[in-house]
């Protein structure tokens, strides 16, 4: 008798918990569509900037590096802040990071709707062994 009676206060408790909300994400507009395309294609150009800055600061061995670049970028497309990392690190990272950060901030950012906007991308870069 105490099963049944107990099966009904859970099933009780249950139907009584509050309900969890759905999270409705808004359609993104066109303006902010194109400023992601743009920002994207700017990424994409820069990509043989911050290659040569790589291979500026590489040793005569092959190797593949990854670059990973994090951007916010403020309405007026001024560049904010940027977060770099190489993997491996190795004890040049610093200068190549320093060289990326450089490529970064002479580009031209597009505009935005948005107030704050941030970006990322990620680069692999290699050489083989001759």
């Amino acid at each position: 008798m105490r099963l049944p009676l107990l099966v009904l206060l859970v099933a009780t408790f249950a139907l009584a918990a509050p309900k969890k909300k759905k999270v409705v994400v808004p359609p993104k507009s066109a303006a902010n569509i194109a400023t992601e395309v743009a920002i994207k294609k700017t990424l994409d150009g820069a990509e043989e900037k911050v290659g040569g800055c790589v291979l500026e600061n590489a040793g005569p061995a092959a190797f593949t590096l990854v670059v990973k670049a994090k951007i916010a970028l403020n309405s007026a497309g001024q560049l904010m802040g940027t977060t770099l990392t190489t993997t491996p690190e190795s004890p040049a990272s610093e200068k190549t990071k320093k060289c990326i950060d450089d490529v970064l901030q002479a580009l031209t950012w597009p505009k935005s709707a948005a107030p704050m906007v941030n970006a990322e991308r990620e680069w692999t870069f290699s050489t083989e062994s001759k």
